[in-house]
C-alpha cells in the first residue's frame, strides 16, 4: 500500500570531518552567494576545535543538493582556495555551518586570510594529555593556541595533525605520540550530523535558509542580495544608503531598499523575482551602478513633479519605481517625449487603480517592463486595468492603511490639485515635516474625533481617506476640535477664493455640502464619489494637452529644478577649467562677499555646522541668486559659449526666469501675468534643452572615443 511514496527530500546522515574537507577541496562542496563571506577569527577557530577535541557537539550543518543548473551562485572563495565547480559537476551548498566550516578548512590546510593566518594555530600537547587524564569539567587551560613557530616538542600545528606528519611524529617522545594520534583521530573522524536538502527549487531553499540562520531571526530578501554582491570594493548596501540618503537631501524620502536590486534584476534580466535577484553579479552590477543611480534619480523627479508623489510614503506600489528605473535607464539620457509622457501617466495611475500589483506582483511587473520595452521600440502600447476605486470602497480606506495603494493613489491625486490653505489661499507645502506623519486623529482631518463622538459614531470613523486633507500646522491647531460649519464660514467670509480653495481638496462648497450641515456620514458619501469622480478623469483626461497649463501647480519644482542644473553646471564647467578652487578667480568680488555673509549669517543661526563644509564653489553657489548665476557665467563665458549659444539671449532668458522665480518664490501667483508666464516658459523650455543637448553631445563624445 505504500509502494507509490516518493523519496523523502530531507536526509539525515553523519559525515566525519576529513570528507567533509575533502569535498570543499575538490569543489564539491560550494557557499551559495547569499552566504555572507564570513571566517571565524583565529581565536574562535581554536575554541572550536577545542570542543571538537572534547568531543562536545557543535551542531547540525544543512547542505542542498542543488541541482545541475544552479551552479552559477557559487560565491567564489579565492581566498580559501576552494576551486570553482567544473561545468556539469554534481554540487552541493551549504546552507548551514559555513563559519565552522570554513574556519576548520582554514585551519586544516594552514591558510592565511587577510592578517589572520590559521597556520599558526598549534595544539599544546601537554596540555591536551593532562586534559585525558583528568577529564577535569573545570578545566580551563588552552589545549590550542597560537605560535608562529612550533616546537615540534609540546607544540605542533593543527595543520600537521591533519596531514598525520610523519616527520613530527616521529620527534615526539611515546606520550606526545600518543596524544597526537588520539588528536588526529578525533579530529578527522569527528562525526558531523548532515541534513540533505534535495529536489527544492532556489526559492524553497532561500526560505529554508531564511529560517535556519541567525537564531531563528529572519533575514530579509534585501539581506541576502547585500551578502551576495557584497566584496570588499564595493559593498552594496552602503552604495543603497548612499543613494538614500541623496534623495533625502533632494526633499524627497528614502525609499525602501528593495527598490534598488529589483530595478537592477529588471534592467539585466527583464525579471525581479527572487531567485533572479540572487543570480545577480557584482561586476554586471558595478558597471551599470552610475547610470543606474541616474536613472533612479530621474524616476524620482517623473513621479514627483507628474503625478503628485511629494514623498515616497505616497507611492501606491514599491514596484512602481523600478519600472520607471528600468524605462529611464533604457531611455539612456534622452529627453521624455509628449507621447511617452502621456503612455507613462496612463500607465501609472491604471497600476495604482487596479490594484494591479497587490497579488503576484512580479509577474505583472514583469509584463509591463515587457510593454515598456515595446514602447522604447517605437511600438503602441496600452495599459487599460479596471479601477477599482468606486466610492463605496474609498469610503472604507483608511489614512492609517500606510500599504494601502488605494490610500495613497487619493494621497497623489490631492497632491496633484495643488491643495491651498482654506484660510488665505496660500498653496500647502506637503513636503513640510508635519506630514511626516498621516494617521493622528486631530491633525489633517475635516471632522474631528469630539465631532463624530457627539453623533454617536465610532470615533475611528475619523481615519477614512475621505475625511483627509492636507491641512498645515498652524490652521490644524485653529481648527481643532470645531465643528466643518463653524470654521468654514468663517474663512469663507475672509478668503475671497475660498470656493477655489475648498475645490483644491475636492470639497464641495456649494450650499448643499455637508460641510454646512456637519452631518459626518453624508460628508463621507458625498466626498467619496467626488473623490472617485477626480479618480476617474486621471484615467480619462490627457494631463499634457497644449491647451492646459502644464506649469499649474508644478511652479516650485521646475522652478528649483532649474535652478539645481545650473548651479551643477556652473561647478562642473569651471572646475574642469580652474580646478576646485574654482570660486575666488571665478566668482566676481561683489557676488563673493555678498556670498561669503550669507554663509556667515548661517553658520551664525546654525553653529554646529562646520565653516570648512562651504569652501568649494558648489556650496557657495548654493547662497547665490539668478542674478549671480548670469554675472558668473557672463565673466567666464568661453566656458559656456558653446553650451548657451549667444550671450545676449542668455541675459534675456536669465532675466525672464529671474522676475518668474521671484514671484513664484513668494507665492504671487497671482501677480504673474500671461506675457510672464509665457516668458517664463519659454526660457525654462530654452535652459533644460541648452543643457540637456549638451550632455548628450559629451555622452556620445564619449561612446565615440571608446575603442
Amino acid at each position: 500500500m505504500f509502494s507509490g511514496i516518493q523519496q523523502s527530500k530531507i536526509e539525515v546522515r553523519p559525515m566525519p570531518l576529513r570528507d567533509l574537507l575533502s569535498q570543499m577541496a575538490q569543489g564539491y562542496l560550494q557557499m551559495p552567494r547569499f552566504q555572507r563571506e564570513f571566517v571565524w577569527p583565529v581565536s574562535k577557530t581554536r575554541a572550536l576545535l577545542d570542543s571538537m577535541f572534547k568531543e562536545f557537539p557543535i551542531g547540525t550543518l544543512f547542505f542542498w543538493q542543488a541541482p545541475s543548473d544552479h551552479s552559477d551562485i557559487f560565491r567564489e572563495l579565492r581566498d580559501l582556495k576552494i576551486p570553482p565547480p567544473q561545468v556539469n559537476q554534481s554540487i552541493s551548498f551549504i546552507l548551514d555551518g559555513q563559519q565552522r566550516l570554513t574556519s576548520l578548512f582554514a585551519a586544516g590546510n594552514a591558510l592565511k586570510i587577510g592578517s589572520r593566518d590559521y597556520g599558526n594555530i598549534c595544539i599544546d600537547l601537554e596540555c591536551a594529555l593532562e586534559y585525558e587524564s583528568s577529564h577535569d569539567e573545570g578545566f580551563e587551560k588552552e589545549i590550542f593556541v597560537s605560535r608562529r613557530v612550533p616546537d615540534n616538542v609540546r607544540y605542533v600545528s593543527f595543520y600537521d595533525v591533519m596531514a598525520s606528519n610523519l616527520q613530527v611524529y616521529d620527534g615526539l617522545s611515546s606520550s606526545a605520540k600518543s596524544i597526537f594520534q588520539v588528536a588526529n583521530s578525533r579530529f578527522t573522524n569527528y562525526p558531523f550530523s548532515v541534513v540533505w536538502v534535495r529536489d527544492q527549487p532556489l526559492a524553497e531553499v532561500v526560505e529554508i535558509f531564511q529560517r535556519i540562520n541567525q537564531g531563528g531571526k529572519r533575514l530579509s530578501s534585501y539581506d541576502l542580495v547585500c551578502a551576495n554582491l557584497w566584496t570588499e570594493n564595493f559593498n552594496f548596501r552602503n552604495k543603497v544608503s548612499l543613494v538614500n540618503s541623496q534623495l533625502v537631501e533632494n526633499g524627497f524620502e528614502e525609499v525602501d531598499e528593495q527598490i534598488i536590486p529589483q530595478s537592477i534584476s529588471l534592467i539585466l534580466r527583464g525579471s525581479a523575482t527572487q531567485s533572479v535577484q540572487l543570480r545577480l553579479r557584482t561586476e554586471e552590477v558595478e558597471e551599470i551602478w552610475e547610470r543606474l543611480v541616474q536613472s533612479i534619480s530621474r524616476s524620482v523627479d517623473f513621479v514627483r513633479t507628474n503625478m503628485g508623489v511629494k514623498r515616497a510614503s505616497f507611492l501606491p506600489y514599491r514596484g512602481i519605481l523600478p519600472v520607471l528605473t528600468y524605462y529611464f535607464y533604457n531611455l539612456d539620457g534622452t529627453a521624455l517625449s509628449a507621447d511617452h509622457r502621456k503612455t507613462l501617466w496612463k500607465w501609472f495611475w491604471s497600476v495604482a487603480l487596479s490594484e494591479r500589483y497587490s497579488a503576484n506582483s512580479q509577474a505583472r511587473i514583469a509584463e509591463d517592463v515587457s510593454k515598456l520595452r515595446e514602447l522604447l521600440d517605437g511600438k503602441s502600447v496600452s495599459f487599460d486595468y479596471a479601477s477599482k476605486a468606486s466610492s463605496d470602497v474609498l469610503s472604507r480606506v483608511s489614512v492609517k492603511s500606510t500599504t494601502s495603494a488605494l490610500r495613497n493613489t487619493v494621497l497623489c491625486m490631492l497632491a496633484l490639485r495643488v491643495p491651498r490653505n482654506f484660510k488665505d489661499g496660500s498653496q500647502v507645502n506637503i513636503s513640510d515635516n508635519f506630514f511626516d506623519t498621516l494617521a493622528r486623529a486631530e491633525r489633517h482631518r475635516i471632522f474631528s474625533p469630539t465631532v463624530i463622538r457627539k453623533q454617536g459614531l465610532d470615533p475611528n470613523l475619523v481615519h477614512s481617506i475621505c475625511n483627509f486633507a492636507f491641512i498645515p500646522s498652524e490652521l490644524n491647531r485653529e481648527i481643532s476640535g470645531r465643528k466643518p460649519s463653524e470654521y468654514f464660514s468663517q474663512y469663507q467670509a475672509e478668503n475671497s477664493e475660498f470656493k477655489r480653495d475648498l475645490k483644491s481638496h475636492v470639497i464641495s462648497p456649494d450650499e448643499s455640502s455637508s460641510i454646512w450641515s456637519d452631518d459626518f456620514s453624508s460628508f463621507i458619501r458625498e466626498r467619496s464619489e467626488l473623490i472617485a469622480d477626480s479618480l476617474k478623469q486621471l484615467l480619462d483626461e490627457d494631463p499634457f494637452d497644449d491647451e492646459q497649463d502644464s506649469f499649474e501647480g508644478y511652479e516650485h519644482d521646475i522652478v528649483k529644478s532649474i535652478e539645481i542644473q545650473i548651479r551643477d553646471l556652473i561647478d562642473e564647467r569651471l572646475t574642469a577649467f580652474f580646478g576646485e578652487n574654482y570660486w575666488h578667480s571665478s566668482a566676481p568680488q561683489n557676488i563673493a562677499n555678498k556670498v561669503n555673509n550669507k554663509i556667515g549669517q548661517h553658520i551664525m543661526e546654525h553653529p554646529y555646522l562646520n565653516p570648512a563644509d562651504y569652501a568649494l564653489g558648489r556650496k557657495k553657489l548654493d547662497f547665490c541668486d539668478v542674478s549671480d548665476y548670469k554675472a558668473i557665467m557672463t565673466r567666464n563665458w568661453s566656458q559656456f559659449e558653446e553650451i548657451f549659444g549667444k550671450q545676449d539671449t542668455l541675459i534675456s532668458h536669465f532675466d525672464n526666469f529671474r522676475t518668474y522665480r521671484n514671484l513664484v518664490a513668494h507665492s504671487n501667483h497671482s501677480e504673474i501675468n500671461d506675457v510672464q508666464k509665457l516668458s517664463a516658459k519659454a526660457a525654462i523650455s530654452w535652459f533644460q534643452q541648452s543643457i540637456d543637448s549638451f550632455y548628450m553631445r559629451n555622452q556620445q563624445q564619449e561612446i565615440d572615443s571608446e575603442p
